[in-house]
């Protein structure tokens, strides 16, 4: 990446700051703009949407304020957005389901409120899904099963209720689930036996009830229970 002292006519344009920031180019294009640990303490602004080339998003522990423009979800090329450990808050706009192409959606300790909006089940090219340590609420949607590429689904330390999805087990790839300190409840669904690639299964401090099932003998990869 292209280290910048200065953003100047980005700075500019659209009202980032320099610090710690660095800017992929192609072609005199930004594909990838990458803060971390800056002081930026303002919102995104609706003006970044002028990057239509802008793949990579990453602002990482820079004190972003205010919630998610939707704008921002409709740039076209957009593959992953992490923006964790910012002061970011408000509900998860319905325009996420527009990034067809999204691989990694890392939204992790914010203020984020409300519950997962019905259109993340578009993103059918997604990987990595991280919403932990939010205020996020309601239940574990089912249409999680329509990313069969998910490989990391972490929504722990928020305050999640009713049960597991029964069609959590069609996620196959799925490696690491984190649902813990929640206030999930119910018995444990035997589907998730057929997570074969499961390495991370972490569900302490929710509600469940029962005995765990006997399906939890297929996962031979699991290392974390």
């Amino acid at each position: 990446m292209e280290q910048l002292g200065r953003l100047g006519h980005m700075e500019q344009r659209h009202g980032l700051r320099q610090h710690g920031c660095c800017v992929l180019r192609r072609r005199r294009h930004v594909v990838a703009l990458e803060v971390r640990n800056g002081n930026i303490s303002a919102s995104i602004p609706e003006s970044i949407t002028a990057l239509e080339e802008l793949s990579w998003l990453y602002i990482k522990s820079s004190e972003l304020t205010g919630s998610l423009p939707p704008a921002l979800f409709t740039l076209p090329n957009l593959v992953h957005v992490l923006l964790d450990a910012n002061q970011l808050s408000g509900t998860l706009p319905s325009s996420l389901g527009s990034l067809s192409a999204l691989v990694n959606l890392i939204l992790s300790t914010n203020g984020f409120s409300g519950s997962i909006p019905n259109s993340l089940s578009k993103l059918t090219s997604l990987e990595y899904l991280y919403l932990d340590a939010n205020a996020l609420s309601g239940s574990i949607p089912a249409f999680i099963s329509n990313s069969p590429g998910l490989k990391h689904l972490v929504l722990q330390y928020n305050g999640f209720t009713g049960q597991i999805p029964d069609s959590l087990g069609n996620v196959t790839n799925l490696e690491a689930l984190l649902l813990d300190a929640n206030q999930l409840s119910g018995t444990l669904p035997s589907s998730l036996g057929s997570l074969s690639a499961l390495v991370n299964l972490i569900l302490s401090t929710n509600g469940f009830s029962g005995s765990i099932p006997n399906s939890l003998s297929k996962l031979t990869s699991l290392e974390y229970l």
